[in-house]
């Protein structure tokens, strides 16, 4: 079994397409981006506020049975 060689690729008319292809997913990306953003940023304070709240209900209210067992 002797060398082996590395696969080439021989440049072609595809890499124009190739590359208008990726410069129009980049401006849908950022378009989406812009639109999304406050649902993202209201995640993000959201999610640790509740994450936090949760904890503090636990630990205050750990001392009764119908809050910890949920019965």
């Amino acid at each position: 079994m002797g060398p082996q060689r590395k696969p080439t690729f021989r440049k072609t008319s595809d890499e124009v397409l190739f590359t208008t292809l990726k410069k129009r997913v980049f401006a849908r990306v950022q378009e989406l981006e812009a639109q999304r953003r406050p649902l993202i940023i209201g995640k993000a304070i959201l999610f640790p506020v509740l994450y936090v709240g949760a904890y503090m209900l636990a630990i205050t209210l750990g001392q009764s049975l119908v809050v910890l067992f949920g019965a």
